[in-house]
This record gives C-alpha cells, sequence and structure tokens, in this order.
C-alpha cells in the first residue's frame, strides 16, 4: 500500500481535491492531468526508512534540536542515503513536520525507560 502525498504550490483544485476526499486515489487522476501539482507516492520502503531513522536516533539528539532544525536533520541523514528530488523533499518535509510530537514523544519515552 502506499501513502498518497501531495503539496500545492500556488495553484487550487479544490474539486479534485474534494474528489479525493470522497473517492479516494482513483479520483486523482494522472501526473499530467495536474502538471502544476508535484506529488509522489511514499512507499513502504521510505516509511520504514523514516521512522527506523528516529527510532535508531538518540533520543536526546531529538529533544534538543528545534522542529526546523530537527526536520532538516532527519531530511539531510535521508538524503545521504537515496537521492532526492526537490518535490520529494518537500513532501518528506511536510510529513516530518507533521509527525514532530509523535517523534518527541517518541524520544520522551525512550529517554525515560
Amino acid at each position: 500500500m502506499y501513502v498518497f502525498a501531495y503539496a500545492i504550490f500556488g495553484f487550487s483544485y479544490p474539486k479534485k481535491i474534494k474528489q479525493l476526499l470522497n473517492f479516494g486515489f482513483p479520483a486523482l487522476g494522472t501526473a499530467t492531468e495536474f502538471p502544476n501539482i508535484p506529488y509522489f507516492l511514499m512507499t513502504p520502503n521510505l516509511l520504514r526508512q523514516l521512522w527506523t531513522l528516529v527510532e535508531t536516533t538518540q533520543a536526546q539528539m531529538l529533544l534538543r534540536l528545534d522542529d526546523a532544525s530537527l526536520v532538516q536533520w532527519l531530511l539531510k541523514q535521508i538524503k545521504q542515503e537515496r537521492s532526492l528530488n526537490p518535490d520529494e523533499a518537500n513532501v518528506i518535509t511536510d510529513y516530518l513536520q507533521s509527525k514532530l510530537s509523535l517523534i518527541r514523544d517518541l524520544a520522551h519515552e525512550r529517554q525515560s525507560a
């Protein structure tokens, strides 16, 4: 299963977004239909790589950095293991930002154990 990740840069497609939310991925169409919406699929391997990185990083490091620095540090570590185009990096950045409280909660839990 793939997790769909997208970013919209300066353009709005409310009808298609509404269809996506109501009906799922088939309503999205193809990349050529929406040339101004860069997107890619976050594979299970990428998700596993991200969360393995979080789990193997020292808790103190995850807690010491501010939000922006933590996201950039994690992204840099991922970039060292695989090449990412700018759109992929933006989507991963957004994903990491949305999971910061979970990342910090896991780090707190590991630190207190």
